[in-house]
């Protein structure tokens, strides 16, 4: 069914001095490109685990790296869009595991994904609330499949780390992206 996964994982063997790459080389191997972040000022990364809380609060069960979206100074929304060189049937995400790392728990971003077609047209899309635990959170898979006739040529993720009354609260700017699987027809 998925003709192309990829996975931050493929850097594993590399040494990450600064716990983080730039996503956009990386991306483009499997026919990827950023077509564009927001604010401008954001990167999108490919980011270490031992670059988030030392390593304690991102479970490393698949990989040790992932996708991730950061702003400096700290903003949000965040919200990047991925362009394929070939349309795809579907999209499969992999929203990494989560570990309370210090005594006030872990959390995570509200976030949300929407695939869409070459009008950009919305033809999917997918959600999840922000989180906060104090136990282990597991990893999620989250798919958006295309309509026949309705191929998906981009992709977009937006992330908010603010509370519901706007301040800021997740440990992470942007959503934890584990693994992606393009589905091609």
């Amino acid at each position: 069914m998925a003709s192309g996964s990829f996975k931050p994982a493929g850097l594993r063997r590399r040494r990450l001095d600064t716990q983080r790459i730039a996503a956009g080389p990386y991306l483009r191997r499997f026919g990827v490109s950023i077509q564009a972040t927001q604010p401008d000022s954001s990167v999108l990364l490919i980011v270490n685990n031992k670059g988030i809380y030392r390593g304690q609060a991102v479970d490393a069960i698949k990989a040790q790296n992932y996708l991730t979206q950061i702003a400096d100074p700290p903003a949000a929304p965040l919200v990047f869009s991925l362009t394929f060189t070939q349309p795809l049937r579907g999209i499969r995400l992999l929203r990494a595991p989560l570990w309370p790392a210090t005594k006030s728990g872990v959390t995570h971003p509200t976030w949300r994904s929407s695939a869409l077609n070459e009008v950009a047209g919305t033809v999917a899309s997918v959600a999840e609330e922000l989180i906060a635990s104090y136990t282990p959170v597991p990893e999620r898979w989250f798919e958006l499949m295309a309509p026949q006739g309705s191929p998906i040529t981009m992709l977009r993720i937006s992330s908010d780390f603010r509370d519901d009354r706007g301040r800021p609260f997740a440990g992470f700017q942007g959503v934890l992206i584990q693994e992606i699987q393009l589905i091609h027809s």
